[in-house]
């Protein structure tokens, strides 16, 4: 069996490199029988006798696929509608066939056996070996819908109607309780099925929606919107019959109860997935003053379905999953008879009135956002002055008072600042209430003015409040992280209204907070937590550095805080994603604030002539970060900076001012070949090379005449005479191919010349 196993492990592999490299040339042949290779490979796909094995088949027909809609695209390009399907035409059956196979791979009423072999339970960050598997296989099918979307949707939605006619048959089955209807009675194992059958059939069909948009909208709006209706029906019925809290025949595990959770979860999903086709049909009956009661009456039943759902009970994943959806509805669609809708207006009324607080925190914050979007976002279809936003103002004031009535008595509380378990009381209050304020403010962020101004009014006090709130809390990331990830969002979607003022009057808040010694206690006393905490306000500083002229006074503390406050701290450390963080600011800083460190834009012609740097200091301490980052192990940082310095010499010409020439070059140069001569950065051994070459270019006679020299001179386990023959060697040519070819002849030689010494008998080489 281990020999089988080996064999189609490495025929896979075979097939995988063919389909890769060799496909394009030999389906150009006419010799090359390729309909008889997909025929085989799809013969090899079916029979393979383990899971493991039929995804890595799934893989390879993802780009068999790829190739194929890469080719029809530049078809289409070329020679049209006719072109693309002619270049298509012949896939056709074989494509078909073989997604009524994947389809048929996934069912549990067609292919249990193997299925239940597959492990359900996800590790943290990763999806589980059957959502894997699930994940590969309705890839293909995806991909196949690009090219015959119609055929694929005519298998689909049959079966999903099958499989959701068995799931509201459930409500007749059901035998009344004293607590509710129960389908104990049932066998758990049909029920698990059916449950992730119809799951995995929903979404497939929201997997369809992108080919019922766009210039496709009008030739299949008939089909699709039967579909939509039909899902909708479904999933009123689910929510008003509340079929999820029916009592289950479960397992120890309560899987059973976990498949109908994720099913009605992926009903929603899938209504979601067409949003944006609503948003199209929205817009359609707009500019053709066509009859909208077809789409309120949609949209009108998508809420009907969702509120109910936002009560105490329901379970976190079903709940979540109508948030986004509500989400989509007012961000894609944005109708203007949205607030009028009585599910709505009730929803809204809870949420003024406080009363969602009893919902878990997610579910709070995603319900806010979509009450806010509601209100703030500006209605499709309508001018400016019809969007009745005095009105809107107001109810936002009251919404925004419902979120955080709690939160903005806090300060005020007799001793609040002294009494530590009046502060310990209070974050669950704050952190919910800046959760859901982030949010709204992030809702704006790539909007008019108009609504960003009408939020910024609501939010005045709540800034305020907030501000107050970070000494004390700053020794607590749990909520120091909370209240920078809100001052983030508020600088990101709402600087213009707030102000270059206040933002630098708040952010030298921040800064007199971090100390250094703050900064040493919160990194190394909460380890990941404190790191957000330091990354989230080097974000808030990356955002201002990023503005060319609000903030330019400002650049050279926050220049000041980085190298001294922040840099030697994180520099001892090994995490690198703070590191990065940290770099991106300062490349940020060098790319957008060049001038800063070098005023003058004036090319010198005269070398006499002394270059003018303005914070020398500070410029040299930048690149001395850049090179020390270059002798540590991680590579991401690595490529980071390296990049950043290929990109700042393109733009601003590093390489040619003297101050780097006359310090730094001979360092950079050093580092980079020794690197490249140990191989600690193999991956990236082009850029370095590249890197070196644009470094030498400045001064190709400096470069052989003395750098190269210098190096060689200082390289250990090298005798003299192999020193003279390396110099020697490096071929004086400037174009980059011939220099790039001398430099690994030459870094292949040393290397040569260290093993060879190595080898030898200690003392008969003399060092």
């Amino acid at each position: 069996m281990y020999s089988l196993s080996r064999y189609l492990s490495q025929f896979t592999d075979f097939i995988e490199y063919f389909v890769a490299n060799h496909i394009k040339r030999v389906e150009a042949n006419s010799m090359f029988p390729v309909m008889e290779f997909l025929a085989l490979f799809y013969r090899f796909t079916s029979k393979q006798p383990h899971t493991d094995g039929y995804k890595r088949c799934m893989d390879i027909w993802t780009d068999f696929i790829d190739y194929l809609i890469a080719h029809a695209q530049t078809a289409l390009a070329a020679g049209g509608e006719a072109a693309w399907h002619t270049r298509i035409a012949r896939y056709e059956e074989a494509l078909v066939v073989l997604m009524n196979s994947v389809l048929d791979k996934v069912q549990f009423q067609f292919n249990s056996h193997e299925l239940m072999e597959l492990d359900d339970e996800p590790e943290e960050g990763k999806m589980s070996e059957w959502q894997s598997f699930l994940s590969g296989c309705l890839e293909v099918v995806a991909k196949i819908s690009t090219l015959f979307s119609m055929q694929v949707f005519h298998r689909v939605w049959p079966l999903c109607i099958e499989l959701s006619e068995k799931f509201i048959s459930l409500k007749h089955a059901a035998q009344m309780t004293p607590q509710g209807p129960s389908l104990e009675g049932q066998n758990p194992s049909t029920l698990m099925h059916l449950f992730k059958d119809f799951a995995t059939a929903l979404q497939s069909v929201g997997r369809l929606s992108e080919h019922f948009s766009g210039e496709k909208f009008l030739a299949n709006l008939a089909d699709c919107q039967a579909m939509v209706q039909r899902l909708l029906q479904i999933a009123l019925v689910t929510s008003q019959e509340k079929i999820f809290s029916f009592r289950l025949p479960d397992t120890d595990e309560g899987e059973v109860t976990e498949a109908m959770n994720l099913l009605v979860a992926e009903l929603l999903g899938s209504l979601r997935a067409y949003s944006h086709w609503l948003a199209q049909y929205y817009i359609e009956c707009l500019r053709q003053q066509q009859d909208q009661s077809t789409v309120v009456a949609l949209i009108s039943t998508v809420c009907d379905i969702i509120v109910p759902l936002f009560q105490p009970g329901v379970n976190e994943q079903i709940q979540l999953a109508a948030g986004h959806l509500l989400v989509s509805i007012v961000t894609t669609v944005r109708p203007q008879f949205f607030l009028a809708l009585s599910a709505v207006q009730g929803l809204l009324a809870s949420a003024v009135q406080g009363q969602l607080s009893v919902l878990p925190e997610k579910v709070f914050v995603v319900i806010y956002r979509a009450l806010a979007c509601g209100l703030l976002l500006p209605w499709q279809g309508v001018a400016d002055a019809g969007q009745q936003w005095a009105a809107r103002s107001d109810e936002v004031s009251k919404l925004v008072a419902g979120i955080t009535t709690d939160f903005l008595r806090l300060p005020n509380q007799p001793g609040f600042a002294e009494n530590g378990q009046l502060l310990l009381s209070a974050k669950p209050h704050i952190r919910r209430a800046l959760a859901t304020l982030r949010q709204l403010a992030e809702s704006v962020e790539n909007e008019a003015s108009r609504p960003k101004s009408l939020l910024h009014q609501s939010l005045l006090t709540h800034i305020e409040t907030s501000l107050s709130l970070f000494p004390l809390y700053i020794s607590q990331p749990d909520i120091s992280s909370e209240i920078l990830s809100f001052f983030s969002a508020i600088f990101a979607s709402l600087r213009v209204q707030i102000g270059a003022d206040f933002t630098q009057r708040t952010v030298q808040t921040f800064m007199s907070m971090f100390s250094n010694a703050q900064l040493r206690t919160i990194l190394t006393s909460s380890n990941k937590l404190g790191c957000e905490v330091v990354e989230k306000f080097l974000g808030i500083l990356q955002l201002l550095v990023q503005e060319r002229t609000s903030f330019k006074s400002f650049i050279p503390t926050i220049v000041s805080f980085c190298m001294e406050q922040v840099y030697p701290i994180i520099a001892e450390r090994p995490e690198p994603d703070i590191k990065l963080v940290l770099f991106g600011v300062l490349k940020d800083l060098l790319l957008v604030h060049w001038r800063l460190f070098f005023p003058s834009s004036v090319i010198r012609r005269d070398d006499q002539v002394p270059e003018t740097v303005q914070y020398q200091e500070h410029f040299v301490a930048i690149m001395q970060a850049f090179g020390q980052s270059f002798l540590q192990p991680d590579i991401n940082v690595f490529r980071h900076n390296l990049q950043t310095m290929e990109e700042v010499n393109a733009k601003c010409k590093l390489y040619e001012k003297d101050l780097f020439r006359q310090m730094m070059l001979p360092q950079f140069l050093g580092v980079f070949l020794q690197v490249l001569i140990h191989k600690s950065h193999d991956l990236l051994a082009d850029e370095i090379s590249l890197a070196i070459y644009n470094m030498a270019a400045v001064d190709f006679a400096l470069f052989f005449s003395q750098l190269l020299p210098q190096f060689v001179i200082s390289a250990v386990e090298l005798t003299d005479e192999q020193k003279q023959q390396l110099a020697g060697n490096f071929q004086q040519e400037k174009d980059l191919p011939s220099f790039s070819r001398n430099m690994k002849r030459f870094l292949g030689d040393l290397r040569y010349f260290h093993i060879v010494n190595r080898c030898l008998p200690a003392g008969s080489v003399k060092l």
